[in-house]
């Protein structure tokens, strides 16, 4: 059977993402270009889950995403790329995590109100990704099922505000607004990155030599801001 280690679906999140935000700054109404977006997050959200269950140094991989996370939105900041970047709300599930670890269990609905009043990118729902990832690797149909129910709630308050009333004209007063009901179903195109995660192999990537490791680990620190930059730049000119 097919098996994929951790570096190959790490590289798919990686060009899933980079197409995702093509479609976001250069063609937002190429809306194709962000359903194949919609495989990135929960690949990258199902290894911090993992990073956070395998590290030998937990307060070291938060300083780490945290770190980045400041330079990243420095470069947003410099550039005016206007959203505060994915690596705080990683930061802030792993910090979620450490606290569930250390039986401080009021620090894990803390950072879902940190993350809503901050409106980092994928805010509170980003953390409940990596929660759910955490605790039901191996609950495959819960895991679906609470994934799903999480999208359609996070669309429900981000995409629509709760507004009862969109929701009567598109499903009982049938007024359809069919560019609504597109950007819509496309959040729900993220489930499909499941069935690539369960071919995942779980085996550690064995390096030659540390410069290998080192370049691995911090490749997609470094690529995240640097292609939102680029593409930015592009903005102005295509």
């Amino acid at each position: 059977m097919l098996k994929l280690n951790s570096n190959q679906l790490k590289n798919i999140a990686l060009v899933t993402m980079t197409i995702d935000h093509i479609g976001y700054i250069l063609y937002p109404d190429v809306l194709f270009l962000r359903v194949i977006g919609r495989l990135a997050f929960p690949i990258y959200a199902y290894f911090i889950a993992q990073g956070i269950r395998n590290t030998s140094n937990e307060s070291k991989y938060l300083l780490r995403m945290v770190s980045f996370a400041v330079i990243t939105q420095i470069a947003f900041f410099l550039f005016q790329i206007d959203f505060i970047n994915v690596l705080f709300t990683f930061s802030l599930a792993i910090i979620g995590l450490m606290g569930i670890r250390r039986e401080q269990y009021w620090i894990a609905p803390f950072v879902l109100l940190v993350a809503y009043f901050l409106n980092s990118d994928y805010s509170y729902f980003g953390i409940l990704v990596v929660y759910i990832f955490y605790f039901l690797e191996n609950k495959k149909i819960l895991r679906f099922i609470l994934l799903f129910f999480s999208i359609t709630f996070f669309i429900l308050e981000a995409n629509l505000n709760f507004d009862m009333n969109i929701v009567y004209q598109l499903y009982i007063y049938r007024a359809y607004n069919y560019d609504l009901i597109a950007r819509i179903l496309v959040e729900f195109f993220a489930l499909l990155a499941l069935p690539l995660l369960d071919l995942y192999d779980h085996k550690r990537i064995q390096y030659t030599d540390l410069k290998e490791k080192l370049v691995n680990q911090y490749f997609f620190y470094i690529y995240y801001p640097l292609h939102l930059v680029i593409l930015k730049l592009l903005e102005g000119v295509i």
